[in-house]
């Protein structure tokens, strides 16, 4: 029991605490403050309706949220601010019903400020009804549209759409644009521009991630309102004088994909084009990026010469030395990629590192990957060079990532080191930040995610083949202690959380796509279980 106030104790003024918790962004705590009293969960329903895109993926949950809506639609539907839509299977006996409700939220829904649809085009064919589509477009109030995956419905609803005044993000595949999806031709400007040529005024964020194949080969309309541009190059050849002035006020995000094709061996035109790229920026380029993505040729052939704040996925140089940079490696590949990784000119400006390595058993007949070092990696000779390289440079926060996936259903699949995947299944996370920090004095903290996963075939009793599979992760933050004496504290998992949100150290969904978090595991293969022998 609580021990009650005493005389002259300062109470909280009610409508103060109410903007205590209207400042509130996190789930877990709204869940948790919607508990305290009756009278606060009215502001839990606001804080969680504005805070998540609510997700309707069958039946049920459209039903859920649909009753949950309409048992108090007055004060509910102008809080609903975001939906993620993706229905990929339906019964054709509820199909009318759950349509019908889909339907009484999209028409009801006067404030609604974004709409996803992960998979369109099986979400379109799912409900089987064309006034979906229509509702969709007349809404009026979006800031952010999403069609994840092509869909022939996309260059309707772009064109039609009744939110152009609003919209600011749009996010979708060009891979269903006219005389597009059945070309072996790359996607021009010109077409981009036809699609998108009435939300040119306000339009600020473009992502076409999911197009791999767009052509910069002459200028066409400028953007000037677009401040972050998404979507992959043919054959990755990258224009940065068209870029810059097809989008001349971008200052946030530009990722340009990967380099595929001839290029990839070509170095000598991989070069050229770095060259001629760096040549055209002293004549116009960007002040200033805060996120640049792309692998590491990519990035060599953009050749940026304005300094991004974060640099995901590639390589330093000196003309694009970043805050905040993520490297994803492949250990199969070997480790010799932690030689002269950061050139001297880098070390001032990078206090932001993420490092994520994935360690596999690829195929015995894979000529890319280095069969010896998959076969003999130790843990001990890793770190030694993790820390080698971090010591030297002048990191505050450092986050170590490191996921094994062990495929023994095939003989295909080569050897792999048992004594790595067991050092890092028995790591101390503790002693480890301990040895980061000793060795680089600037960090002030690190964040430690450990995890693998495996499949292999057993024989049963009976003689039959059996699958078996399991995954486990372990996640840590340390801070240094105060004054530089003593171990590092550990940090509660909600902190954590938050901080590599707030510092942007998060993952990308390529990277979470990689680690496979798409995929459900059963609680007997998520608990402790053995390792791969």
């Amino acid at each position: 029991m609580g021990r009650p106030l005493g005389p002259g104790q300062p109470l909280l003024n009610f409508d103060v605490f109410l903007l205590i918790c209207e400042s509130i962004r996190d789930t877990q705590t709204t869940l948790s403050f919607s508990l305290v009293s009756s009278i606060l969960r009215p502001m839990a329903v606001k804080q969680l309706l504005s805070i998540n895109p609510v997700v309707l993926k069958d039946e049920r949950t459209i039903r859920a949220f649909h009753r949950f809506i309409f048992a108090d639609s007055r004060s509910r539907i102008p809080l609903l601010r975001a939906l993620n839509i993706s229905i990929t299977k339906l019964e054709e006996k509820i199909r009318q019903e759950t349509v019908g409700r889909i339907l009484d939220l999209l028409k009801r829904a006067t404030r609604l400020e974004c709409l996803t649809l992960p998979d369109p085009m099986r979400t379109f064919k799912c409900l089987a009804d064309s006034r979906v589509l229509d509702a969709i477009i007349r809404i009026s109030t979006l800031r952010e549209i999403g069609l994840l995956e092509p869909c022939e419905e996309m260059m309707t609803l772009v064109n039609a759409t009744h939110s152009v005044a609003s919209l600011r993000i749009l996010r979708v595949s060009l891979g269903c644009l006219p005389d597009v999806f059945w070309s072996n031709y790359g996607i021009k400007l010109a077409k981009l521009d036809a699609l998108l040529r009435h939300l040119m005024p306000t339009i600020e964020v473009l992502d076409f991630k999911k197009t791999k194949n767009l052509v910069i080969n002459s200028q066409g309309m400028q953007y000037p309102t677009v401040r972050s541009f998404m979507a992959g190059f043919e054959d990755g050849i990258i224009r940065t004088d068209i870029l810059v002035h097809t989008f001349p006020a971008s200052d946030g995000t530009l990722d340009v994909g990967s380099v595929f094709g001839a290029l990839q061996d070509n170095v000598r035109r991989r070069k050229q084009l770095r060259a001629s790229n760096q040549e055209r920026q002293k004549q116009r380029s960007w002040r200033h990026m805060d996120r640049v993505i792309g692998d590491v040729l990519a990035l060599f052939i953009l050749g940026l010469t304005c300094p991004p704040q974060e640099e995901p996925d590639g390589g330093c140089s000196a003309c694009d030395a970043p805050t905040h940079l993520k490297l994803h490696a492949l250990l199969p590949h070997g480790d010799t990629f932690f030689e002269d990784l950061f050139p001297l000119e880098v070390i001032p400006r990078l206090t932001h590192l993420v490092l994520l390595l994935e360690y596999t058993n690829p195929w015995i007949t894979d000529e890319h990957c280095d069969r010896e070092a998959i076969r003999t990696m130790q843990w001990a000779d890793l770190i030694a060079k993790i820390i080698g390289t971090v010591s030297a440079l002048r990191l505050s926060h450092f986050r170590l990532v490191v996921h094994y996936r062990i495929d023994k259903t095939d003989p295909m699949y080569g050897p792999y080191s048992n004594d790595f995947l067991r050092s890092l299944a028995e790591l101390d996370h503790a002693h480890l930040a301990a040895q980061l920090m000793a060795t680089a004095p600037s960090l002030q903290y690190v964040f430690v995610s450990m995890g693998g996963e495996f499949e292999t075939l057993l024989r049963t009793p009976s003689g039959a083949w059996r699958q078996k599979r399991g995954r486990w992760f372990a996640h840590s933050a340390w801070k240094t202690a105060s004054a530089g004496a003593g171990a590092p504290r550990r940090l509660d998992s909600d902190v954590m959380e938050r901080m590599l949100l707030d510092e942007d150290l998060i993952l990308s969904d390529d990277d979470n796509f990689s680690l496979g978090f798409q995929r459900t595991w059963n609680a007997d293969q998520t608990a402790p279980w053995p390792l791969p022998e």
